[in-house]
């Protein structure tokens, strides 16, 4: 079984903010993981599906990290955004 989560695609698409490829990429892991489990004749192995499962917690914690990490950008400018409104409402 060839299923690993395309995460240097993921991290690829990110990096060049190719967003929408990096969902389409997710949906269609996604997709195909799904396809594996359901089927019968190429159901994953346990093991298979343990360092499947690994891999994908491994992706999932790299992008709540970026997630995160974007979050924390997108205050830092709404704070330095309401300083500067107010620097320029206030006359000075």
């Amino acid at each position: 079984m060839s299923l690993q989560p395309p995460s240097d695609a993921v991290r690829s698409a990110l990096a060049t903010d190719a967003w929408d490829a990096a969902f389409a990429l997710i949906e269609r892991y996604d997709a195909e993981v799904r396809a594996a489990f359901e089927s019968k004749a190429n159901r994953p192995s346990l093991a298979e599906a343990a360092q499947l499962f690994n891999a994908h917690q491994a992706l999932v914690t790299e992008l709540s990290a970026a997630r995160d990490h974007v979050a924390a950008q997108l205050r830092q400018f709404q704070r330095d955004k309401r300083g500067v409104q107010a620097y320029l409402g206030s006359g000075t």
